[in-house]
C-alpha cells in the first residue's frame, strides 16, 4: 500500500495540512521459470545446427507476466554456446538465466570401397590398379588405404579409411585377388575319365603367370573324396603317393607342370573327386571313375 505522510502548520488564523501518497520503490526483478536444461545437438551442416527449445516464462510481482528474450538464437555453431534469457519489468528490474547449447559432430563419413579386383599374377608380386574409395561428409573427409605397392599371390584385404575434419572415421574393405593362370589338367588322367583301380595315377596340371611364363613355386595340395550315389562327397581319403619326390599330399613341379603320383591300391570301384588346392586360395577339381 502507498505510505501516508502528513504535514501540518498554521497560516494566519487557519490550521492546514497536506497528505502526500508515496509508493515504495520497485526493486524486485521478475522470476524466470522453465529454463531449458543444457542441450546437445548433432550438427546438420557446416554452419552447425538449428536447435528448437521451449521458451522460458517470467512473472513479476507487480507487472504479472513479462516477456523473455533468449540470445543468441539458431543456428548454433559447432561447439558450446551459452544462451542467456532475460526478463525486464516496467521498473527496469532485470532477471537472467543461462543454459548451454552444444553442437557436436559424431557422424562418421559415408565411405564406399572400390570394386573387388581379380587379376592374373605377374610374378611373386604384382602391381594392381585397385581404384579409389569415395567418401562424403558435411565437413569433408580424407581417404587413405593400407594397400601395398605390389600385391602378393592370393587374397589381400585392403582397408580404406575416411576421416572427417572432426576426427570421425569410417572404414570399408576391398578384396584384391592375385591368381595363377590355371591351364587345366594334363597327362593321362583327365576329367570324366574311367581308369583301373589298384594302380598309380599321375595327376598333372600347369600354372602360368600373366605373360605365359610357368609359375614354378606354387604350393599345391591334393584332396580326394569318394562321390556317393546321391552325388554327395564322403570324408577326405588318406592319400598314398608313389615316388620319392612326393611329400604328403603336396604336388611337385616337374619340367613344365605339377605332378602327384597317386597310389589307388586297395580303393573300391566308384566315382572320386580329385581337388587341387592352390596357395592363391583357389581350388580346381576333376571327377573320375575307378573300375
Amino acid at each position: 500500500m502507498p505510505a501516508t505522510v502528513r504535514f501540518t502548520g498554521v497560516t494566519g488564523h487557519f490550521s492546514t495540512f497536506a497528505v502526500v501518497l508515496v509508493s515504495p520503490i520497485d526493486r524486485t526483478p521478475p522470476v524466470i521459470s522453465g529454463v531449458p536444461a543444457d542441450i546437445v545437438a548433432e550438427a546438420t551442416s557446416v554452419a552447425g545446427a538449428v536447435v528448437d527449445y521451449t521458451m522460458p516464462t517470467a512473472i513479476d510481482d507487480r507487472d504479472g507476466a513479462v516477456g523473455v528474450l533468449c540470445a543468441p538464437g539458431s543456428p548454433f555453431p559447432l561447439g558450446a554456446t551459452s544462451v542467456t534469457c532475460t526478463a525486464t519489468d516496467r521498473a527496469g528490474n532485470m532477471a537472467s538465466a543461462t543454459f548451454l547449447v552444444t553442437v557436436v559432430d559424431t557422424t562418421p563419413p559415408a565411405i564406399a570401397a572400390p570394386a573387388n579386383v581379380v587379376v592374373t599374377a605377374a610374378g611373386a608380386l604384382t602391381p594392381v590398379a585397385i581404384g579409389s574409395a569415395s567418401a562424403t561428409d558435411i565437413f569433408g573427409a580424407t581417404v587413405t588405404s593400407d594397400a601395398p605397392a605390389s600385391f602378393p599371390i592370393g587374397l589381400t584385404l585392403v582397408t580404406w579409411t575416411a576421416v572427417d575434419s572432426n576426427g570421425n572415421q569410417a572404414t570399408a574393405t576391398q578384396r584384391v585377388e592375385v591368381l595363377y593362370a590355371f591351364n587345366g589338367f594334363s597327362g593321362p588322367i583327365a576329367p570324366g575319365g574311367a581308369y583301373r583301380a589298384n594302380r598309380t595315377m599321375p595327376l598333372m596340371f600347369a600354372l602360368s603367370f600373366a605373360d605365359g611364363t610357368p609359375a614354378t613355386a606354387a604350393i599345391a595340395l591334393l584332396t580326394v573324396a569318394a562321390i556317393g550315389a546321391d552325388n554327395t562327397l564322403g570324408e577326405p581319403l588318406d592319400i598314398d603317393a608313389n615316388g620319392v619326390a612326393d611329400d604328403g599330399n603336396a604336388f611337385r613341379f616337374v619340367g613344365d607342370h605339377y605332378q602327384f603320383n597317386l597310389n589307388t591300391r586297395g580303393w573300391a570301384a566308384g566315382a572320386y573327386r580329385f581337388t587341387v588346392i592352390l596357395d592363391d586360395g583357389r581350388s580346381y577339381s576333376m571327377d573320375v571313375t575307378l573300375r
